[in-house]
């Protein structure tokens, strides 16, 4: 909770100075966005790797495979990132390079989930 409310904080804060200073140099402003995203992001880092091994010991005592959770994590950063990346962009002015991150976002979702979905046809085809 903790990092979250400093998660909230420095975003406020970076979001205030970067309204601030866009009217004088909106090149810095966006550098400011930028880092400020970077910092956040970082600060979370303890938390996800938590979340990551809570999710691999319950994967691991449930008999769940480690493909299929890699998958599926894999899936899940792949929009988190997707979803940073676009609206930044968005933030900029790049409506069309934020568009094409969406896109390639779900390609590549789709792309890291094919051998969960491989292997979910191979066990329905056992059981037909």
């Amino acid at each position: 909770m903790e990092t979250l409310v400093k998660a909230a904080a420095a975003a406020f804060v970076g979001c205030a100075a970067s309204l601030v200073i866009k009217r004088a140099n909106p090149e810095i402003s966006f550098s400011l966005t930028v880092a400020v995203v970077a910092v956040i992001l970082f600060s979370a880092m303890e938390a996800v790797s938590e979340a990551l091994d809570f999710v691999r010991e319950t994967a691991e005592s449930a008999g769940v495979s480690g493909d299929s959770v890699s998958c599926v994590l894999k899936a899940v950063i792949t929009a988190a990132v997707t979803r940073i990346a676009s609206d930044i962009c968005r933030d900029a002015g790049g409506h069309a390079a934020a568009s094409a991150v969406e896109m390639t976002g779900a390609a590549v979702g789709v792309c890291v989930l094919i051998p969960l979905m491989r292997s979910v046809l191979g066990t329905v085809k056992g059981l037909l």
